[in-house]
């Protein structure tokens, strides 16, 4: 018994000091350096983030522009319609622009599209292609189209003054020919306003072909943007007739 009570003891004793001593070096540690972390530092290579930098750069295709209570309806891979937006919506919405309201086209909010339309109530996107020759053709039409408007404005606003003159020369015979003088000014006002309501006449009339021309050029490259071929695209514009001053089956200026 006495040596089982000194074994008890010692062992007692042995495991007492083996907890003291892990107590001092654990509390210790924590004693000089109070609230400090572990430092580990993993043997482990930093992760590169090449792949997935290449994996974002795989969808190339490009979106159609998100338009507010509008859908989108798809023609081809590029080219969609859009429901539910008209021309002078597109316009507000668009930096650069060509054309005008009923026919017209401009740069989509992105940049890599363009809403384009031959009558304001139907618009179509297509994805910006600086190789289709369609896009710039159409580009070229509508800017003269408007070039062209604005000087059969201006053309008419000389006939309107052409008129004025012609009417006061009328008159103004009879009583302006009681003198040489008097009565050359009457005549003169009265045949130069004629002759300028008979030239812009000539000149509208011109325009008007013109007008015409570049309306079914634009018809024509509007309907190419859609990939529906050559033939088809020649009949919707009314190629098969002639400008006189506007084929029935092109969408023309008033």
């Amino acid at each position: 018994m006495p040596d089982n009570r000194r074994k008890l003891k010692a062992g007692l004793a042995a495991f007492a000091a083996f907890s003291l001593f892990v107590c001092v070096l654990t509390g210790g540690a924590s004693a000089r350096a109070p609230g400090r972390q572990i430092d580990f530092t993993p043997d482990i290579a930093p992760l590169h983030m090449t792949q997935t930098a290449q994996a974002l750069n795989l969808n190339t295709a490009v979106a159609p522009t998100a338009v507010p209570q509008g859908a989108h309806i798809p023609i081809t891979d590029s080219v969609w319609i859009v429901q539910g937006l008209a021309s002078e919506e597109a316009l507000a919405l668009c930096s650069d622009q060509w054309g005008n309201q009923e026919r017209g086209i401009c740069v989509a909010p992105g940049g890599s599209t363009y809403y384009v339309w031959i009558e304001p109530g139907t618009v179509m996107e297509v994805v910006i292609d600086t190789t289709q020759v369609w896009q710039q053709h159409f580009i070229d039409a509508v800017g003269r189209i408007v070039d062209d408007l604005d000087s059969i404005d201006a053309e008419r606003s000389s006939q309107t003054l052409g008129g004025i003159a012609a009417g006061l020369g009328a008159v103004g015979i009879l009583p302006g020919c009681g003198t040489i003088i008097g009565c050359l000014v009457a005549v003169g006002a009265f045949v130069g306003g004629l002759t300028e309501i008979t030239a812009s006449e000539s000149t509208i009339d011109r325009l008007e072909v013109s007008v015409c021309e570049d309306t079914r050029s634009a018809v024509f490259n509007y309907c190419m943007m859609q990939d529906l071929g050559d033939a088809v695209c020649r009949e919707t514009a009314g190629y098969d007739e002639t400008c006189a001053p506007c084929p029935p089956r092109a969408v023309c200026a008033p």
